[in-house]
């Protein structure tokens, strides 16, 4: 069972330094990073970074926004967690699909989702 990080910013020129710290607080194992707009379908290391979680495994993310900018891709990753038995924790939104803390499919059907 690992801690997995993933973290976004939409252009080359954003920094991931606050991003990179929160996953330090959560101790995460590996981090998957990329500098790409969440709009952009074709993200290597999403895709990389579903190809590697495992079932016990959690995904630590600092704001539901980080996976996508749509509710249907977002929709879409978090059933393909949710079918991997993947947690994922949202900082931002105090999300833990663990707990049910708040059940992520209809917080992400709710959220504006943004930048």
């Amino acid at each position: 069972m690992s801690r997995i990080g993933y973290i976004r910013v939409s252009t080359e020129h954003q920094e991931t330094a606050r991003q990179q710290g929160i996953m330090c607080d959560y101790q995460v194992d590996r981090i998957f990073s990329e500098k790409i707009s969440g709009a952009n379908a074709d993200r290597p290391q999403l895709r990389a970074m579903l190809d590697y979680v495992r079932e016990g495994d959690t995904l630590y993310i600092e704001s539901i926004s980080r996976l996508g900018r749509s509710t249907k891709d977002l929709l879409n990753i978090i059933d393909t967690l949710t079918e991997k038995g993947v947690t994922l924790i949202s900082h931002k939104e105090n999300i833990d699909t663990d707990t049910g803390q708040i059940y992520a499919h209809r917080v992400c059907c709710t959220l504006t989702v943004g930048a």
